[in-house]
């Protein structure tokens, strides 16, 4: 007997209530706005000759975390290396120095989604260099099991300065294999503007997205509008002026859509 899944033509499950992922995910719900068929055409030849550093723009659930993965799907599937960096806000909100617990988070969780991107995706080079990079696993809190591959201890705390190294050291790493990357940081969004604002013009960030870029690694960024305006205004956050800007159907998607 048909599931009902199969009865309405579906691949994929329409009620999940995270954002779209797989591929069947994408083919069967994802609606591409006019806007976001343009900003995409060109996306994948721009990860890979021309990092950047690019806010994704939309107000409360105009489907930012969607597009970013979007991007990850489009990235994984043109074996660029790519990392959704979900930040919990719950923690930083309750840290009493949240401008640095956003950028230990970020580069924490990055590099652990990377690492275990390149063990997914990039087997050959990494069964290669096992050695070094279970070594930075370790260091960053990810065990390593020849059938399960790498598991996280979500306890794990790691010296400020240590973390630092070990992702600067990855990244010069996949720039040496000349392997274009994809970092997509979500979340921001969530937390008071003046604290992200804080974070982005801070000693913290700004050499690690400097570094992103000098090897090879482009950064996408939830935005909402408010932090984009601030963009325009102030001189020091003039880095993240390239957007995409999420825009609702238009009446006439919208009819084709129905």
């Amino acid at each position: 007997m048909a599931s009902w899944l199969e009865w309405f033509g579906f691949t994929a499950d329409p009620f999940v209530t995270r954002p779209l992922q797989s591929e069947e995910e994408f083919n069967d719900f994802f609606v591409k706005t006019s806007s976001i068929e343009k900003e995409f055409a060109a996306f994948i030849d721009q990860v890979r000759v021309s990092p950047f550093i690019r806010l994704v723009v939309g107000k409360r659930g105009m489907g930012k975390s969607t597009v970013l993965q979007y991007a990850i799907h489009l990235c994984r599937k043109w074996d660029i290396l790519a990392a959704y960096v979900g930040l919990y806000p719950y923690g930083i909100k309750r840290s009493k120095e949240p401008v640095f617990e956003i950028a230990r988070q970020l580069m924490h969780t990055t590099i652990q989604e990377l690492i275990c991107s390149l063990f997914e995706f990039k087997n050959v080079l990494f069964s290669k260099n096992k050695s070094v990079l279970i070594k930075w696993a370790n260091y960053v809190g990810l065990s390593f099991d020849e059938i399960e591959g790498f598991i996280r201890d979500p306890t794990f705390k790691l010296d400020f300065e240590m973390l630092k190294n070990i992702i600067f050291g990855f990244l010069d790493f996949v720039k040496h294999h000349q392997i274009p990357i994809l970092v997509a940081i979500d979340n921001l969004d969530k937390l008071d503007i003046d604290i992200v604002k804080v974070f982005l013009k801070g000693a913290a960030s700004q050499p690690l997205f400097e570094k992103f870029n000098a090897c090879g690694a482009s950064v996408l960024i939830a935005a909402d509008p408010k932090l984009a305006q601030e963009t325009e205004k102030d001189p020091d956050l003039s880095f993240l002026r390239q957007k995409i800007q999420l825009e609702p159907l238009s009446p006439t998607e919208a009819e084709d859509l129905i």
